[in-house]
């Protein structure tokens, strides 16, 4: 694998990220992920990739792999970049979770999602471990307080 100053050529971002030149080149054109060092400029010049952009290239294919529509990502991407503006690259940068339909991106509460395709809808994680272990010490407390009572 050929970096350049720690930019990835096209080849390099092919191999790590398993996209077919034809993706990576229409997502490029079509202002999906473009490549953040250096664009195409017509004959005899090259694109070059960040670390970053081939994170959220990889991030956009798994998406797309998982069941993903193209149109959902692009949407929840442009909610992200709205909603986000702290997150310069959010592909690159946020935890995502789907489940081949919705988008959920992790926020700094663990137990709190967004689903960036609902307009920031919130959706909570319920740790069924965590609440089980609540209830045992529970019984367990309220088993010693019957005993002496």
């Amino acid at each position: 694998m050929v970096s350049v100053k720690g930019f990835f050529r096209v080849k390099d971002v092919l191999q790590l990220t398993g996209l077919t030149y034809r993706q990576l080149d229409y997502w490029d054109r079509s202002g999906f992920i473009s490549p953040s060092v250096a664009a195409a400029a017509g004959p005899g010049t090259e694109r070059l990739y960040s670390f970053r952009d081939v994170v959220a290239l990889k991030v956009a294919k798994r998406l797309r792999e998982e069941g993903v529509s193209l149109q959902r990502i692009r949407r929840a991407l442009a909610y992200l970049k709205e909603n986000f503006p702290e997150v310069n690259e959010p592909m690159a940068g946020l935890v995502f979770i789907t489940d081949g339909q919705g988008i959920f991106v992790l926020t700094d509460d663990p137990t709190v999602m967004v689903n960036a395709l609902r307009g920031g809808q919130l959706t909570w994680n319920v740790d069924i471990g965590q609440v089980a272990c609540e209830v045992a010490r529970d019984v367990t407390h309220m088993r010693r307080a019957a005993a002496q009572g």
